[in-house]
């Protein structure tokens, strides 16, 4: 098929100043020519060139790379503190009773004011003790590209490799013990389970998101002290987010159900009618995209709770969405297995934050662990499928 990216009116500015309208267009044109629509040429030649190429059949390295690159703050977010961008990796036990969140952030006035890099490394287990590992990094020991994904933060790096596959390697110190996190996973993202990005620019609000990785298999170890866990093609996940964040929260979930993997999320910017938005509930199947829904709500049921720096917080313990487009339906139940949550009034917490408060009405981040059962239908096709997932939302 051809691939049109978009017509539009241009006009083109002579050398002696005439402007002439023209229509410009974005093809490929052995796309174009393979559907019998090559335009006839009054001069010149027309073939298809690397970034053409690129664009129609990038490797997977490449695929990464122009999804999951980095970016400076627009001129609105230059000197915003709030601004922060972030890797985020999980990976889940074998058995499903020990987990990991792994965030390398970039956060403050990027590139030119006051800004640094940090690595958080939390371990869980669930019904038991969280452990937070921490490593703070100055610019000049942070290296990180806008046109590529991998980054450095001192001793810390993400790295795609030539295949597509993620190194990742990260080291922490766990405050209060001293204690030292050693992390050293190579990720595989499932093929075609991956959400290609999003980005919202509106005023002061700037939020971007990718999930290079929506499914995935890591293999490596994580070490504390001298006590190593390996682990073998165990389920992870990988995101990334870039944005300004004072003020900002968010629903978000990624889980597996079966033959399934889904997304949901909204971001909700302070004072903003966008909180009422919909959410978005993301599908991929073996082949890859399936559908996208947008429930209106997610209808949480608080009858948890947690501790978090000795005060006593409501958290969820179960959760439904539901939508209905034309004949296609949804229902995603949630049973959350475990919980914790984080005051983002203190300094180092991950998927945010970074070097600055972001003053949230609701500042309890509660990241949980649980079950997820999905079912209804697509295209005809009855959607049934349960597995294991992380979920967020604030408090």
């Amino acid at each position: 098929m051809a691939e049109d990216i978009e017509d539009k009116l241009l006009y083109l500015r002579l050398a002696n100043g005439r402007e002439v309208p023209v229509m410009g267009t974005g093809e490929i044109p052995s796309r174009t020519r393979g559907v019998g629509a090559m335009p006839a040429l009054a001069a010149g030649d027309w073939a298809d060139d690397t970034l053409d190429r690129r664009w129609r059949n990038p490797t997977l390295e490449e695929l990464r790379h122009d999804i999951d690159h980095f970016h400076l703050p627009p001129a609105t977010a230059r000197r915003d503190r709030t601004w922060a961008e972030w890797h985020y990796f999980n990976v889940l036990s074998a058995d499903r009773r020990r987990w990991a969140f792994i965030s390398f952030i970039l956060g403050g006035e990027v590139p030119d004011g006051e800004w640094g890099g940090q690595v958080l490394v939390t371990l869980h287990e669930q019904g038991g003790r969280s452990r937070r590992f921490v490593a703070e990094v100055p610019p000049t020991g942070v290296r990180f590209s806008t046109m590529r994904a991998d980054v450095d933060i001192g001793r810390s790096s993400v790295r795609v490799l030539p295949d597509g596959r993620y190194a990742v390697t990260a080291h922490a110190t766990e405050q209060g013990s001293g204690d030292a996190v050693d992390v050293d996973l190579i990720l595989t993202p499932a093929s075609g389970a991956y959400f290609p990005g999003a980005a919202l620019a509106s005023g002061e609000v700037v939020s971007g998101y990718v999930v290079p990785a929506l499914r995935a298999d890591a293999t490596g170890r994580i070490c504390v002290r001298a006590a190593c866990e390996e682990l073998r093609a165990v389920q992870a996940y990988h995101d990334h987010n870039w944005g300004v964040w004072r003020g900002v929260t968010w629903e978000w979930g990624a889980a597996r159900a079966g033959a399934y993997t889904l997304l949901y999320g909204r971001v909700q910017p302070a004072d903003s009618a966008m909180a009422t938005q919909p959410l978005f509930a993301y599908l991929v199947d073996s082949l890859g995209f399936l559908s996208v829904f947008r429930p209106r709500e997610i209808s949480y049921v608080d009858a948890g709770s947690v501790r978090a720096d000795g005060a006593e917080i409501r958290v969820p313990s179960r959760a439904t969405m539901i939508d209905v487009r034309g004949d296609d339906t949804l229902r995603v139940d949630l049973t959350i297995e475990d919980a914790t949550a984080t005051d983002t009034r203190r300094p180092t917490v991950e998927r945010g934050d970074a070097l600055a408060a972001r003053g949230l009405s609701r500042p309890y981040f509660v990241q949980m662990k649980g079950i997820v059962r999905l079912t209804g239908r697509v295209a005809g096709r009855i959607l049934s499928g349960e597995g294991s997932g992380f979920f967020e939302t604030y408090r």
